[in-house]
């Protein structure tokens, strides 16, 4: 979710020693929750780079590297609701819960972030 593996990694370490500094449990449910926290909370230094795309053939496969590269240019939320639903697999409650966003916002999020990723491969 951050494009990079040191940010990524040290994301990771703090939530995992938030979970455990709060004396909870060290299971996926609070660990995760904590990583949306810190993640929509203190991003760090993030540049969002213009959406326009730059496939000039929108019937080619996409790579694994190009939709990383697609989710990088979304806002915080957006990418995380889209990696929690897309990637994780996680119904709309459990990212509600996890995002902090109620059930309508979060369906919001990720209609929003959806047609942003689509407009990206798929330019009118």
């Amino acid at each position: 979710m951050t494009g990079k593996r040191r940010s990524a990694e040290a994301l990771t370490s703090k939530a995992i020693n938030t979970v455990i500094n709060n004396k909870e449990t060290l299971t996926l449910q609070p660990a995760l929750k904590s990583l949306c926290t810190l993640f929509l909370n203190n991003p760090g230094p993030v540049q969002l780079k213009n959406f326009d795309s730059q496939r000039n053939n929108p019937y080619l496969e996409v790579s694994p590297e190009q939709i990383q590269q697609a989710l990088l240019y979304l806002e915080l939320t957006d990418r995380l609701v889209i990696v929690l639903r897309e990637m994780w697999q996680l119904s709309y409650w459990e990212i509600a819960g996890l995002s902090g966003l109620d059930k309508n916002k979060m369906a919001e999020v990720l209609a929003q972030g959806r047609l942003r990723l689509r407009n990206y491969f798929f330019p009118r």
